[in-house]
């Protein structure tokens, strides 16, 4: 993100990146004339269905987690016996995708995944920390070093600092 900011500033003036709407379509446009445009926009389509892919797939996962300890209904903690894989909990997570794709607007839909990454990050850094704290308690040799038990207080601390950034309707 540094390097393609550096390169926009570069490339660009800044004064007119800031005033476009969208700043890598201007830069891209620049570079290659209008052509530019259409490879942002692709490589934009695939990005988000990367993120899609990798989102329905850890969201089912989680989901088939939580059925499988009786957090949410037990069927949804079952795996298909044909293909080994959580079936359901991957079908409830697509559903619900749906749904809100199909009932919410998209500027709310971004607040929310906003949301919804940077606070669920806050409990893996405090779990991360609790495991980085046992793993060494009881043989001193396995210690954690300190920097590498700094890192989830440091990962709390700038999720934390990022919450307090958004909006109210995030």
């Amino acid at each position: 993100y540094v390097i393609v900011a550096a390169v926009a500033v570069g490339a660009v003036n800044w004064t007119e990146l800031s005033e476009s709407d969208a700043p890598l379509v201007l830069l891209a446009s620049r570079a290659v004339g209008p052509w530019g445009a259409w490879l942002i926009g692709a490589g934009g389509i695939l990005a988000s269905g990367a993120a899609l892919n990798s989102t329905l797939t850890s969201q089912g996962r989680q989901i088939f987690a939580m059925g499988r300890d009786a957090l949410l209904p037990r069927q949804l903690g079952k795996v298909s016996d044909r293909s080994g894989i959580p079936a359901t909990a991957l079908m409830a997570g697509a559903g619900a995708v749906i749904a809100a794709v199909v009932l919410a607007d998209l500027e709310f839909i971004a607040k929310a995944a906003n949301f919804a990454l940077l606070f669920s990050m806050l409990p893996i850094s405090i779990a991360l920390n609790r495991l980085y704290a046992s793993e060494g308690a009881s043989d001193p040799a396995r210690r954690v070093p300190l920097w590498r038990r700094a890192v989830p207080f440091a990962a709390l601390a700038a999720n934390g600092a990022l919450l307090m950034t958004l909006d109210w309707q995030s």
